[in-house]
């Protein structure tokens, strides 16, 4: 019966051999557990850093943007400025026009006035010369003014014949030159 006990005894200590690596086990999992939150905290920092390049990323983008919307709005501005530019330089060349119209108006209007008076004068003259070829019919203003400037006392009918045998002498006189030269 003794050996039997024997052999009992062994078994027990096979049996604890055999648990005995329980703890190295644990340690193991502890290890993988270690090594797991490792990777982890490496996955992390990756993501981190991911996330930072991303963010750096996104604020280079975000600058870049800005600065591209900045160069935009430059740009903008200075082609508003341009426009305006333009458009003053067009309104004033619009106002120098209008102002040269406007003097170009205001000499002929004061050319037109210098005229007109003119023309009365001529008027006269054609009525005069009007009344010195038709002297049966004398314009009446023109009859009265010529022979008031001639010769208030004599009859209208005398001086448009005055007139006339001088105007036929002058041109007598002027001819003969002509044909000798």
């Amino acid at each position: 019966g003794n050996s039997g006990g024997g052999g009992g005894v062994g078994e027990g200590k096979a049996s604890r051999k055999s648990a005995a690596p329980m703890p190295g086990g644990k340690f193991d999992g502890q290890a993988k557990k270690n090594k797991e939150r490792k990777k982890e905290v490496e996955k992390a920092e990756v993501l981190k850093k991911k996330q930072d390049d991303h963010e750096a990323q996104q604020k280079k983008e975000q600058a870049d943007k800005l600065a591209q919307e900045e160069a935009d709005r430059q740009r903008e501005m200075e082609a508003q400025q341009q426009r305006q530019k333009e458009q003053q330089q067009q309104q004033q060349d619009a106002d120098n026009n209008n102002k040269k119209d406007k003097e170009k108006e205001a000499q002929q209007k004061k050319a037109a006035k210098e005229q007109q008076p003119q023309p009365p004068p001529e008027e006269d003259t054609t009525k005069k010369r009007k009344s010195t070829a038709a002297d049966k019919k004398p314009d009446n203003k023109a009859a009265s003014k010529s022979s008031e400037s001639n010769a208030p006392k004599a009859p209208p009918d005398a001086p448009p014949k005055k007139g006339r045998p001088s105007a036929e002498a002058k041109k007598a006189a002027l001819e003969p030159p002509k044909k000798a030269v």
